[in-house]
């Protein structure tokens, strides 16, 4: 039996590795920081178990796997695993997991977990529950365990930070969005772009979202590669164009006689839907008979892909989401509470959008912590701007996550400025609905948090993973009162 350490396990990247090779019959153990996050249920579920000792000892058989958050420089026991034996990065491994079979990925600067969760989802029930394939990516279908069914095929979620999607050997990949993220990185939007290119350059099919901008020009890019490009989208042309109906429904021009009713909003939300069904059926036409694999009574068809596609959208149908993306935690005193990871203000825009098209008429009361202070720094007006979309807000000191990116003091000092910024240019502003912005400290926001809701609110917590228990914190208090 393979043994496995993983330092860092409970990031969400690192816990999803953990329970698929638990699945794969690894044995799996690990090392993280005391602080609690909903990794700590998942990784306990699947019966994994990890120490927050920094001096906690390492099988000498196992191999050691680590987060890219932490530098040995400042984490003890990862400066002395490097020291005594050979270890492997995150994404080290991910490609030497690459090698081994049929590999996909969907990457992108927002959209990429949703779409590995709802390919996940399409894959875990039904016949093709048979299919031999698995799925790494940085959260937890809700209400599932981990995707794998072999070792044949596998989905990765490719995230472009340092550049660690390069090293993945890819049959194909969905590109849902690019953006201009990870400035402690990335110098300039063109400089993601040069990264996404040499991307492309790997891939034997690309799958990309026509409606974003600069992931269409990377299907232009690889199409003059001679790299098969499928565009879809809103404003897509061809088989896989969307539209929507009054009734919200969507339908593909490839299948203009069927529509299907999807689980979100947002027509950001709803492409990563769709661009998940469109790699999901790429992927199980690379096999013989996918008929095999065709939910009882599907529609039969002389296209074969026209069939999957169709199939994969009426499963998603039923897509339960997963954890952290727009994830309705409790339903209390006529509150609804709801966590999103949304950290860039692209992605909280979608998000509270999304929302506020779920809940007509109710108040968001949005709790933000702000991941990484590089982050917030360079888009502390776009910032802003999304967070501008609440009815009220409560900010909280950014979390720096392992990364430490900030000077000390900083994390707290660029919260209060993103909180006055707001306040001095959307506050009863006639271009936004904000009725208050205020700072709180990590140990004052869940009260903050609580005085600001009543009955008909709908509660959001955005940002850092840790965030989330807010919610409930929240719940708590309003029950005593």
């Amino acid at each position: 039996m393979d043994k496995y350490f993983l330092i860092g396990i409970k990031g969400t990247g690192m816990a999803s590795l953990a329970l698929y090779l638990k699945a794969r019959g690894c044995s799996v153990s690990g090392w993280d920081r005391p602080e609690v996050f909903y990794t700590d249920e998942h990784l306990a579920a699947s019966g994994i178990s990890f120490s927050t000792e920094d001096d906690c000892p390492i099988d000498q058989d196992a191999k050691v796997i680590w987060s890219t958050a932490y530098k040995a420089s400042s984490c003890s026991i990862l400066k002395r695993a490097l020291e005594s034996r050979e270890c492997f990065s995150y994404p080290q491994l991910l490609a030497a997991l690459s090698q081994q079979g049929q590999t996909y990925a969907v990457a992108g600067t927002h959209g990429k977990t949703t779409s590995v969760a709802a390919c996940s989802w399409i894959f875990s029930s039904g016949p093709r529950a048979s299919f031999p394939i698995g799925s790494i990516f940085g959260s937890f279908l809700q209400g599932q365990g981990a995707l794998c069914h072999g070792t044949e095929n596998l989905i990765l979620e490719a995230c472009e930070y340092q550049d660690h999607f390069l090293a993945y050997k890819l049959r194909g990949a969905l590109v849902t969005s690019i953006d201009f993220d990870h400035p402690d990185f990335f110098e300039s939007l063109e400089d993601v772009m040069q990264s996404f290119k040499r991307f492309a350059q790997g891939l034997g099919f690309l799958v990309y979202c026509a409606d974003d901008d600069n992931a269409r020009k990377l299907g232009q890019y690889a199409r003059k590669l001679g790299i098969m490009s499928i565009g879809y989208g809103f404003s897509a042309r061809g088989p896989f164009h969307v539209t929507q109906a009054q009734d919200s429904s969507i339908a593909l021009d490839l299948i203009p006689y069927m529509s299907f009713r999807l689980p979100f909003a947002s027509k950001a939300l709803l492409n990563d839907l769709v661009g998940s069904a469109i790699l999901s059926a790429m992927l199980l036409l690379d096999r013989p008979q996918p008929k095999l694999y065709l939910q009882e009574g599907s529609l039969v068809s002389d296209e074969a892909l026209a069939t999957e596609i169709a199939d994969m959208l009426k499963t998603l149908e039923t897509y339960p989401g997963c954890t952290g993306r727009c994830e309705t935690l409790l339903v209390e005193k006529g509150v609804t509470y709801i966590d999103d990871y949304a950290h860039h203000p692209s992605e909280i825009k979608v998000s509270l959008s999304n929302i506020r098209a779920l809940h007509p008429g109710c108040r968001l009361v949005v709790a933000f912590k702000s991941h990484t202070a590089s982050r917030t720094r360079a888009f502390l007006e776009d910032f802003a701007s999304s967070l501008s979309l609440a009815d009220r807000l409560v900010i909280s000191p950014v979390y720096s996550s392992a990364r430490q990116d900030g000077s000390h003091g900083e994390d707290e000092k660029l919260a209060r400025e993103l909180c006055d910024l707001i306040t001095r240019r959307y506050l009863y502003s006639y271009t936004s609905k904000l009725e208050s912005c205020v700072y709180a400290s990590d140990s004052q926001a869940a009260a903050v948090l609580a005085s600001a809701l009543e009955e008909g609110c709908v509660c959001v917590t955005l940002g850092a993973a840790n965030n989330r228990g807010l919610c409930r914190q929240a719940a708590l208090l309003r029950r005593d009162r």
